[in-house]
């Protein structure tokens, strides 16, 4: 697990330079490094891209990428984990589309979050 994990919201997501940015992220980072492309407006499609394009830098450099709340990207690119807020899928449904290799966090704000 990676010990610095690095939020790119959707700001960070959209902009033109993202790939080479991030890209420059996993190369100071490595295999310490934890990537999370967190789209909460950014379309699928854009948040699928990057992820593929990032891809072979993340396997090179042994980092992480994870993606926040879109399991659909997540099995397409074959990410190396996800996180899920509330509303997302429950885990053993993500476990069942990812497979045991992915690592899935889930995020909570209370303990009755917690505990459902």
């Amino acid at each position: 697990m990676p010990s610095l994990h690095v939020i790119c919201p959707d700001d960070q997501i959209e902009r033109e330079d993202a790939l080479p940015a991030m890209s420059g992220l996993y190369e100071a980072g490595g295999a310490g490094l934890a990537l999370h492309l967190r789209p909460r407006r950014t379309s699928a499609r854009r948040c699928w891209q990057l992820a593929r394009a990032l891809s072979p830098v993340a396997a090179r450099t042994g980092g992480w990428i994870v993606i926040n709340g879109r399991t659909d990207v997540a099995r397409l690119v074959d990410v190396d984990a996800v996180q899920l807020g509330h509303g997302a899928l429950p885990i053993d449904a993500a476990r069942e589309l990812l497979g045991r290799d992915c690592a899935i966090g889930v995020s909570v704000h209370s303990s009755a979050e917690a505990r459902e």
